[in-house]
């Protein structure tokens, strides 16, 4: 399990990372600010969400599994459906597209990044610290 959040979490970061030279190379001067803004906006989710499941891989020894399945999961779809609108939609300009639904997948993706925090929160307060004898 931790070798796969490790790895999806180095995708997700580089994910991020090309996303955010392709805006800082080419998008910048090409689309207008409000739409770089929503498409900035989505590379920071992205960025930040991958630092997130990049940390519970860390957590092993002190959250059940099923936990730590859950806010993966949860972290990873959340992801997802709130950064993929951003950045389809921040592509307008270029694409001539928007993510159908925008709006509803956005809020969908919020809920479950909200749901999987409140899950580790919930572990952290039903952790209970072992004492080692010598």
């Amino acid at each position: 399990m931790t070798k796969r959040i490790i790895i999806t979490s180095g995708i997700m970061g580089s994910i991020a990372v090309v996303l955010h030279l392709i805006n800082t190379l080419v998008l910048s001067g090409h689309i207008n600010p409000e739409n770089l803004e929503v498409f900035q906006n989505g590379v920071i989710v992205l960025f930040v969400q991958a630092v997130a499941v990049l940390a519970i891989s860390f957590l092993k020894k002190n959250v059940t599994k099923s936990n730590l399945n859950a806010v993966y999961l949860l972290f990873l779809t959340g992801t997802i459906f709130y950064a993929l609108p951003l950045l389809v939609n921040g592509l307008h300009d270029l694409s001539k597209t928007y993510f159908p639904g925008g709006n509803t997948f956005i809020i969908l993706g919020a809920i479950l990044l909200f749901m999987g925090w409140i899950i580790l929160i919930i572990a952290g307060a039903n952790y209970k610290h072992r004492s080692y004898k010598r």
